[in-house]
């Protein structure tokens, strides 16, 4: 019988983990819950380094659970409003961020709510690759 201890590296800020140092110290310089976070995809749509995560914070609006104690027409009417806010305040994140899909995806992780509106971090990021120049060879 053979027994092996192995060393597990894990991220500070999300539940991954891996068995390599240096992979896990790269996902965590660029893990999407890191406030403190650098991103890749603004270095290919900018050049520029992303903003600042408080900055972008702050743009989404605080999103109320809406639990049964209000039901019928008056929940759906909240509801509503939730949904005009945080699509509002979409428009306005994705203006400040050049509509850098990894930024979008880490702010609505960090704020950490259930925003009513639909969010394809796929499909915007392959929308972004498609228009990236191959002479700089792949992503």
């Amino acid at each position: 019988m053979r027994e092996r201890i192995v060393k597990r590296y894990y991220c500070d800020f999300c539940k991954k983990s891996g068995g390599q140092k240096a992979a896990m110290a790269k996902h965590e310089k660029y893990c999407t819950l890191n406030p403190n976070r650098d991103c890749r995809m603004c270095g290919l749509i900018t050049g520029s380094p992303p903003e600042p995560m408080a900055e972008l914070l702050a743009i989404l609006p605080e999103m109320p659970d809406y639990p049964s104690i209000v039901s019928g027409s008056e929940a759906w009417k909240r509801w509503e409003v939730c949904e005009q806010r945080a699509r509002e305040a979409l428009i306005v994140l994705r203006k400040k961020v050049d509509n850098c899909p990894a930024c979008i995806l880490a702010t609505i992780r960090q704020k950490n709510a259930d925003f009513p509106i639909e969010f394809d971090f796929q499909a915007e990021s392959k929308a972004i690759f498609a228009e990236y120049p191959r002479e700089h060879g792949p992503y």
